[in-house]
């Protein structure tokens, strides 16, 4: 029977004797001389009060230093112009993704119709995968990944049940490269954007008007 040797390091700045696994890896000797835990801890001195003092890098001694330094700032929403706050940095904009998103927003809607012979075929699969006649494996074929939803991706709608079993994200980038054209575009639109919106997309709105 195999006995497992735990290689050990010694810490510079601790001097304590610890496994590898507590030393970052480096390129040059292998690991840091290091540990994680000591690793970045120096002599400091505090920028607001003048304070020695022993930590990671930080310019403040403490938190009372720190918000002296740094105060609590509020900005206003450049979409929905509520204020919102404190904030971890000063070029932010939007209050919430979702106001990014609406801020960003083109304005144009696209209705896609997926096609009767891609739907049966979909159907059609669903149908034996439910009735055990064919078994969703659970492991991407492209990626190989394990712990996301696998999806069948067809090669040809003619062929209802010849398919591959993808993750989505592999699925989106072989529908990109190979596409099957199982929707059709059916109806196009426009709908108003906000102030915000359009003053950072004026060359859109003129080819759409």
């Amino acid at each position: 029977m195999d006995v497992e040797v735990k290689v050990m390091k010694k810490c510079k700045y601790c001097e304590m004797e610890k496994p590898l696994s507590q030393f970052y890896e480096s390129r040059k000797n292998g690991y840091t001389s290091r540990c994680r835990s000591c690793h970045g801890v120096a002599s400091r001195k505090c920028v607001i009060c003048g304070k020695e003092f022993v930590g990671k890098s930080r310019k403040t001694c403490g938190d009372a230093c720190h918000k002296k330094l740094r105060p609590v700032t509020f900005l206003t929403c450049h979409y929905c112009e509520r204020e919102y706050g404190p904030v971890n940095r000063l070029n932010r904009k939007f209050c919430s993704l979702k106001c990014k998103n609406k801020a960003q927003a083109t304005g144009r809607k696209t209705y896609r119709k997926t096609l009767t012979k891609a739907r049966s075929a979909q159907s059609l699969l669903r149908y034996h995968v439910l009735a055990g006649h064919i078994v969703r494996p659970s492991v991407c074929e492209e990626c190989g990944a394990n712990n996301r939803a696998i999806e069948a991706a067809h090669y040809n709608y003619d062929e209802p049940l010849r398919v591959r079993w993808l993750c989505r994200s592999c699925h989106r980038r072989w529908d990109k490269r190979d596409p099957k054209h199982a929707t059709v575009i059916v109806h196009r639109r426009r709908e108003d954007l906000h102030p915000f919106a359009e003053r950072h997309n004026p060359d859109k709105k003129q080819k759409d008007g």
